[in-house]
Order: C-alpha cells, then sequence, then structure tokens
C-alpha cells in the first residue's frame, strides 16, 4: 500500500473512537432513521480514506478535516434515504460498494468491540439536547464556541461556560480524555 494509505490509517486510528461515538450519537435522531451508526461509521471511513489525497495540513488540522467528511457522509445518507422513499417507499440503504483498506477496516472492528467507548456512549446519550449537542460539535468535530452556540442555541459564552462545566463531567468517564477535541 503507498505511504499516503498509512498515514490515513494512522490519523484515522488516533479518531476513530471519536467518530464512532458521533457515528452513534449522531443516529440517534431524524439520521438514525436514514442509515446505521456503524454503516456511517464505515462509510466516513472509507470516503476519508478516498478523499484523504485531498487533505493538506497546511490548511487545517486532521481532526475538522475528517468530521466535515462525516457531516457530508451523513448529509448524503440523509439524501438518498429521502430520494429512496420518495421513489421506493422504503429507507434502507445499499451496501458499501468498495471495502477500505484491510488496517482502516481492523481499525473500525477494534473501536466498535471497544468496552470503555461502549460505556462512555452509553453515558452522554443520557445528556440532554444542549449537552449532547456540545458535546458532538465541540468535543467531537472540535468546532468554536461560537459556532456550537449557534447550532445548540446559546451564546458563544454560555457554549463555553456550559461546555467547560460538561468537559470537567465528562472526563470523570474512562475513555473521555482520548476523545475531546481539546488538548
Amino acid at each position: 500500500m503507498p505511504p499516503r494509505s498509512d498515514s490515513y490509517a494512522g490519523n484515522f486510528e488516533t479518531l476513530a473512537p471519536a467518530l464512532r461515538a458521533w457515528a452513534v450519537l449522531r443516529c440517534r435522531g431524524p439520521l438514525g432513521l436514514a442509515i446505521d451508526a456503524d454503516d456511517l461509521f464505515q462509510e466516513v471511513a472509507l470516503e476519508g480514506y478516498r478523499a484523504f489525497e485531498r487533505f493538506d495540513p497546511a490548511h487545517g488540522e486532521f481532526r475538522p478535516w475528517l468530521f466535515g467528511v462525516a457531516s457530508r457522509v451523513a448529509a448524503s445518507a440523509l439524501r438518498r434515504s429521502a430520494r429512496r422513499n420518495a421513489v421506493a417507499g422504503t429507507g434502507q440503504l445499499e451496501s458499501l460498494e468498495h471495502e477500505p483498506p484491510a488496517e482502516v477496516t481492523t481499525i473500525s472492528r477494534r473501536v466498535r468491540r471497544d468496552e470503555a467507548l461502549t460505556a462512555f456512549i452509553r453515558k452522554v446519550v443520557e445528556l440532554d439536547d444542549i449537552d449532547r449537542g456540545l458535546l458532538l460539535h465541540r468535543g467531537l468535530e472540535g468546532l468554536e464556541h461560537a459556532q456550537v452556540g449557534e447550532l445548540v442555541g446559546l451564546t458563544t459564552e454560555g457554549a463555553s461556560k456550559r461546555w467547560q462545566r460538561l468537559r470537567d463531567r465528562l472526563r470523570e468517564l474512562p475513555q473521555a480524555r482520548d476523545l475531546l477535541g481539546e488538548r
């Protein structure tokens, strides 16, 4: 495999647990009617691999780039589902046409079986909508407080303060320190 593939696998491995948590949390809403969390996670892994040649570290870090890919994959799943529902009356998605490279698949399988990550996800699904939104957008995607505030209905200052309190609570959970987008 070319070195670029190895570079993607290494970057993906670091973020795979956060991406898995993101997929599970995102699929609890309307997106979950369009695609299963495991399928979303796998499609993001594959699409990230395909698009990795366009990733330029000079233009930003890998985390926001990969979560941008994830957001586009999620939006595409919703569009496919809406088209399919309009035409065929079903929301089922076809299987993936191409499998990602073996090392990415291995990482994905390992992350899906990670018990600490599963325990973390069980805890965070119990959060209220605003805290879950903060976790998704600030903690996992790494968006700035101003953007997160707009998305969850808070001021920038309100999002910042509430995120600080939530982050402190989350850090008590195993796995949380590795998942959060802040250093």
